[in-house]
């Protein structure tokens, strides 16, 4: 069971870490400009669009996206993480597809995999957008309202100076913080996901474990997935005491 666990736990791990930088990246650029013009017709769809991260159930998103882009405009790949052309030919190493086929040195190999991860990632990047955009909103919007911010204003910086050299580095904290919880959710939602996608990685591998009746292989996998999920609040919590000297 081990051996099983350790084989698959690569995918989802690289299915969910590309899926945190791509939704950490867009959820703390958004939350930032949403902050600035707060109250804006920007801000309101913005707010509205990563509001519906939420509400959109993951599964008929996945579905959603793979008949639009691979069933009717045909721009995307198949579910899967390489096509059947290179599942014999590039050799698993590590576990991760990027890195096996940038190893095998086949570049059709490595772009296919690109191709493949694209769809999946961009829906757990945006179940995560949501909340990812509205702390950073709300944690600039508090940070803006401050005594040393008005002084700033008053010395003459320009809005987007403050936002960058003086609210982002104040909230460091509070997005490490933010950014961990959006990866643990995303341990949770790639069990739908990996299942809408065909990935072969620890969602579906519990999927397919719950409809064999395989009790031994939940307990395996919702254990690594409990003992991740403590890893990652320990390893946030050094972070940010790393980094802010006033949690310290």
């Amino acid at each position: 069971m081990l051996h099983d666990l350790l084989a698959v736990f690569p995918a989802t791990l690289e299915l969910a870490t590309l899926a945190l930088i791509v939704g950490a990246v867009l959820g703390i650029v958004a939350g930032v400009l949403c902050a600035r013009y707060a109250g804006s017709p920007w801000d309101l769809a913005v707010r509205t669009f990563t509001l519906l991260g939420n509400s959109v159930p993951i599964f008929w998103l996945g579905l959603l996206m793979l008949a639009l882009f691979y069933a009717r405009l045909q721009w995307a790949p198949g579910p899967g993480r390489l096509d059947d052309i290179y599942q014999y030919t590039v050799e698993p190493r590590s576990g991760f597809a990027l890195i096996d086929t940038w190893l095998s040195g086949d570049t059709a190999a490595f772009k296919n995999a690109i191709g493949h991860l694209a769809l999946p990632v961009l829906v757990l990047a945006y179940y995560s957008l949501a909340s990812i955009t509205r702390l950073t909103r709300s944690a600039c919007l508090s940070e803006m309202n401050k005594e040393y911010i008005l002084l700033a204003r008053a010395k003459g910086a320009g809005e987007m100076t403050i936002l960058l050299r003086h609210v982002l580095p104040n909230i460091r904290g509070t997005l490490l913080t933010v950014t961990a919880l959006a990866w643990t959710s995303m341990l949770e939602g790639a069990v739908l996901t990996e299942t809408v996608f065909s990935w072969p990685g620890i969602g579906r591998y519990l999927t397919t474990a719950l409809f064999a009746g395989d009790t031994t292989a939940i307990m395996g996998g919702t254990l690594l997935i409990g003992v991740s999920f403590v890893l990652i609040n320990n390893l946030t919590d050094l972070l940010v005491r790393l980094t802010d000297p006033r949690v310290r």
